[in-house]
């Protein structure tokens, strides 16, 4: 394959400026054998995959999950499956080359891949990731996974057992056992940790539970996996009742479920109490036609960790921030209505409304999210989808907004043939933040005598593909991408681009 971008930015004065184009070449190769496939890859171009779909990201304290969306590291990627997501393929970010191995041997499969990952202005990174399973019986499995990330001298080393066991037809026992040491410089001292995970499930047609707990030390780091939360226990106990209606009656499935997720921190398990959790109780209908109602009644709590906030302080007072406690019986509630798959269209609708911490200000809070969907097939060729996610917190103190944010998304896709394709793909994102305040009295709060100013982006991000495939596997696209910004709250007649992108990728595909 050769790819060439073209890619312009806005300077400082304001002017924009386009650089030159830079044509790269590159290149896949597969060799499968009865029971085995490598794959290998150089200079890897994935300009042509779908952007991902926005997330709300205020008042999040840990990082949040994006899917896998690129060809090399998407196939397959269940054979690399480990729990408690100890692999995690987008931790390759930009990969330089890379190789994979897959293979079923008997009631064995392995699976290897090898990934050189460049980082701007550090060295490069050589991460590689091993799973190896053992069937036992039908569906029962074994495996252990192996991963390391090497970089400047540093590493990161995982290795990791688990084993899920089904018995009785419904029931099923998992375990896991992980270790992580870690070295951040070559000057530095290695440091170890454990992880460990025991779940406990039973998957009958009218009853049903999960019962689950997972221990993560503060000091387990997984560089090639997605391990957000350190230094916790979580715990959780489900239990499931399902009722079914007879054939063509209004409601034909009823299942209430309910549960008590908690919280420690790793050292103090059982010897304190939880740092946060809830108790909640969810029900959905399944109706006659195809129609999903869903929703839950949660009361939750959060406890404020005051060594969070050690560097704020109150202006206006000249005295530290002294945060709550925390946030109790937080009520709230959430509803989701899904439409049958029409011939035409489907759609779904949640909302969630209620009490919350506002971990910024460790204060207490309402918030109030939609999320929208809708698929709209209007012809055998065409396909559009549209998603909205709206989100806002409210203080409880005196009703003002802290945050608030807005995403619609509009995804176009035609193929008018069966070798052409074009897609066109819209996201505006609107956010907001208020300058931070003190839940008691509402002076500002700031840091190093400055305050917490207020924040706020407004950004429109679309991205054209067209692709033209006579074969399979040669394949010619051609792309514009661009990213413009605005002053005001859903400003969409000032908009100033601030980058821009064409691209063209050419691919040939040899076969023997």
């Amino acid at each position: 394959e050769v790819p060439g971008q073209l890619s312009g930015n806005r300077l400082a004065d304001q002017s924009f400026s386009r650089g030159d184009l830079h044509p790269e070449v590159g290149g896949n190769a597969r060799f499968g054998f009865t029971n085995m496939t490598l794959d290998g890859t150089i200079n890897p171009d994935f300009s042509q995959v779908e952007s991902d779909a926005g997330l709300v990201t205020i008042n999040q304290r840990f990082a949040l999950f994006y899917p896998e969306r690129r060809p090399f590291f998407l196939e397959g990627i269940e054979l690399f499956a480990s729990p408690n997501n100890l692999v995690y393929t987008r931790t390759v970010a930009n990969p330089a080359g890379g190789a994979k191995f897959t293979g079923k041997f008997g009631s064995w499969t392995v699976a290897h891949l090898t990934a050189v990952d460049q980082e701007s202005g550090a060295p490069d990174a050589l991460a590689s990731v091993t799973r190896v399973r053992h069937d036992i019986g039908d569906n029962s499995v074994a495996a252990v996974t192996v991963t390391d990330r090497e970089q400047n001298g540093g590493f990161n080393r995982v290795a990791s057992a688990d084993a899920r066991l089904l018995f009785g037809g419904v029931y099923y026992l998992q375990a896991q056992l992980a270790g992580a040491t870690t070295r951040d410089s070559s000057a530095g001292v290695a440091r170890t940790a454990p992880l460990w995970d025991l779940e406990y499930d039973r998957t009958g047609r009218a009853w049903g539970f999960n019962y689950k707990v997972t221990g993560i030390d503060s000091d387990f780091t997984a560089a090639n996996g997605f391990v957000p939360r350190t230094g916790v226990v979580m715990a959780h106990a489900f239990n499931r009742f399902s009722w079914y209606g007879a054939r063509q009656s209004l409601f034909e499935q009823v299942t209430v479920y309910g549960g008590l997720p908690q919280v420690w921190r790793y050292n103090e398990f059982l010897s304190h109490r939880p740092i946060e959790g809830d108790g909640d109780f969810n029900w959905s209908l399944r109706l006659r036609g195809g129609w999903n109602i869903s929703g839950s009644a949660i009361d939750a709590f959060a406890r404020f960790d005051p060594a969070n906030y050690s560097q704020y302080n109150v202006l206006g007072l000249g005295v530290p921030f002294t945060p709550q406690s925390g946030v109790f019986d937080a009520w709230s509630g959430t509803c989701t209505v899904v439409t049958p798959l029409f011939q035409h269209y489907e759609a779904s609708l949640g909302v969630v409304g209620g009490a919350t911490p506002i971990y910024p200000e460790a204060a207490r809070g309402s918030a109030f999210n939609v999320n929208a969907s809708v698929t709209v097939r209007p012809a055998h060729a065409v396909r559009i989808f549209g998603t909205l996610a709206y989100s806002r917190l409210r203080r409880a103190r005196d009703g003002s907004e802290f945050a608030r944010t807005v995403i619609p998304r509009l995804k176009v896709e035609v193929q008018p043939t069966h070798a052409l394709f074009f897609r066109v793909v819209a996201q505006y994102r609107s956010q907001r933040q208020a300058a931070l305040e003190d839940a008691v009295t509402g002076l500002p709060l700031g840091m190093g005598g400055l305050p917490v100013a207020a924040t706020h982006s407004d950004s429109l991000r679309v991205d054209w593909l067209a692709s033209y495939q006579p074969h399979p596997g040669t394949v010619v696209f051609l792309g514009y991408g661009s990213t413009a910004t605005s002053d005001q709250p859903l400003g969409f007649r000032d908009l100033r681009r601030e980058q821009d992108g064409f691209f063209v990728k050419v691919a040939y595909l040899f076969r023997r």
